[in-house]
């Protein structure tokens, strides 16, 4: 192995290591990440070890969108579909042509387009960041489904914004008309793509029963619709967002069970590692960045990272603000809501690399024009928003949200699962002894024992239910000892005992994860 592919790999294994750390202990593992990037940048080797642009979309950027999508709820989005549009498109262009208007106007030799890029890279905010604070603060769902609803469509908007901008900057100059017509052609041929990818993928899924071939398929979809968007002209990233959630409400009630349980993990942890690595490299990079950049010093620097957080958040709050003066009052989002809204504007690996899928070169070999410049703004950007997030917490605290309590929902819910099914037993039984089938009472018993045993545990007390649970993972551990030890005795063969050994971790998912 090359060193720097060693040098990738150190990186990876110190991002996981940082990010389970937190996870351990309970912290929002942004920040922690980031310092320990920057104490990293310290050893020498380690700088300079980012992918290439194009390996960044493909193998970083295109599946954590896809990771997004897939745990982003359909009938949420389309039940809060007017504010989510306004926030992830209107407002994703109007930041996109503020920041670039306002780079222009402070710094007039820098072109529109490549101010553009900017504005197009921190158009993006952060699901993570905005609403971990919320949530813990206990949030209402449907600002919650607003905020990491606006996150994931405006990943696609603002990086199809990116990449018209990078085709201007590239061309040199280009005709409304082109731009109009490229635009139309990344949303169209992105979004039709990851319709039909995702339509298909959904179609396969409810026909097959072999788990590792349906989590395989799910594991190309991302590179599939991405890349082949792209080929055709469109918004790859658009169309990754579009088949993540095609499929992930498709897969909800057509999907096989194991698929659904293998393929929540599996993104959850390239979620989890992805979003890691991103902001490990946004400290890892942030001191060389910037000292790349010529004729810039350290509080300049700062000073405009402090310049373009106050342009972002007031480009918000002026948006919300007219957006609320021109809606119906029976439609108008409560003053309290708008705030959090505001507030809830951080940006987070989506901008981190998409700012790394800059070219560092144009078609002439001549360097891109202020990569370095928009880099470190976007790093620095990211940084100071994260921090401001930590103060969304106590602002939805202070602003006397009341946390909404689904116990009564959940009871309901289980009663009528448990009610289907008890109904569905009785007809199973009856159809089978219509049929001539002897159906021993003993199977019936317990059939129905199971059930009903689990909906009065729930009724009863949590406490009841958490003794219910522990009580099957000790049988099931009883279960799977025992296996072992005949195996170790030589009286069961090994392939048979991890045979059985699955069956015995099958009936422990069942139960849901230990606290």
């Amino acid at each position: 192995m090359t060193d720097q592919g060693l040098a990738f790999v150190l990186v990876v294994v110190v991002a996981v290591a940082a990010s389970g750390v937190c996870r351990w202990r309970g912290i929002t593992p942004a920040l922690p990440l980031l310092v320990v990037g920057l104490g990293l940048s310290l050893v020498p080797g380690l700088v300079g070890q980012v992918p290439t642009p194009e390996t960044v979309l493909v193998f970083l950027l295109a599946p954590l969108v896809f990771a997004l999508a897939l745990e982003t709820s359909y009938l949420d989005l389309r039940g809060a579909s007017r504010p989510i549009l306004l926030l992830a498109v209107g407002l994703v262009v109007v930041t996109t042509l503020v920041v670039g208007g306002v780079v222009t106007a402070i710094d007039p030799a820098t072109p529109f387009a490549v101010a553009c890029i900017l504005g197009a890279v921190l158009a993006p905010t952060d699901a993570v960041a905005a609403s971990s604070g919320g949530r813990a603060a206990g949030l209402p769902r449907r600002v919650l489904t607003i905020i990491e609803g606006e996150s994931l469509v405006n990943d696609g908007t603002a990086l199809t914004l990116l990449r018209v901008a990078l085709v201007v900057v590239a061309a040199g100059s280009v005709t409304p008309g082109q731009f109009a017509v490229t635009l139309v052609q990344s949303i169209v041929v992105g979004a039709g793509m990851g319709a039909l990818v995702g339509a298909f993928v959904a179609w396969l899924l409810s026909r097959i029963d072999d788990q590792v071939v349906g989590n395989a398929a799910i594991i190309l979809t991302p590179f599939l619709v991405y890349l082949g968007a792209e080929r055709l002209g469109g918004s790859g990233l658009l169309g990754v967002a579009i088949a993540g959630v095609w499929i992930s409400h498709s897969g909800s009630t057509r999907a096989r069970a194991e698929v659904r349980l293998t393929s929540s993990v599996l993104w959850g942890q390239l979620a989890f590692l992805l979003e890691s690595v991103a902001f490990l490299f946004v400290g890892l990079e942030l001191p060389s960045t910037i000292q790349s950049i010529h004729g810039l010093s350290w509080w300049q620097f700062v000073a405009l990272v402090v310049l373009t957080v106050g342009v972002l958040v007031a480009t918000r709050a002026i948006f919300i603000a007219a957006v609320r003066l021109v809606t119906p009052a029976h439609l108008r989002a409560g003053r309290r809501t708008s705030l959090v809204i505001i507030w809830a504007g951080a940006r987070g690996p989506v901008s981190v690399l998409a700012a790394f899928t800059i070219p560092v070169t144009l078609a002439d070999g001549t360097p891109f024009p202020g990569r370095a410049e928009i880099l470190a703004v976007t790093f620095g950007v990211v940084v100071a928003t994260l921090v401001l997030s930590l103060t969304l917490g106590p602002l939805v605290r202070r602003l006397g949200f009341e946390p909404e309590d689904d116990a009564e929902l959940l009871e309901r819910a289980r009663d009528r699962a448990a009610s289907a099914a008890l109904s569905r037993l009785d007809s199973l039984v009856n159809n089978a002894r219509a049929d001539g089938m002897v159906v021993p009472e003993q199977l019936v018993a317990g059939l129905r024992g199971a059930v009903l045993v689990r909906r009065r545990i729930n009724r009863r007390s949590q406490r009841l239910t958490e003794t219910y649970l522990d009580w099957r993972r000790d049988m099931l551990e009883a279960e799977r000892l025992e296996l072992q030890e005949m195996r170790d005795e030589g009286v069961l063969p090994d392939p048979v005992m991890r045979d059985l050994l699955r069956e015995v971790d099958v009936r422990e998912a069942a139960l849901g994860p230990a606290d």
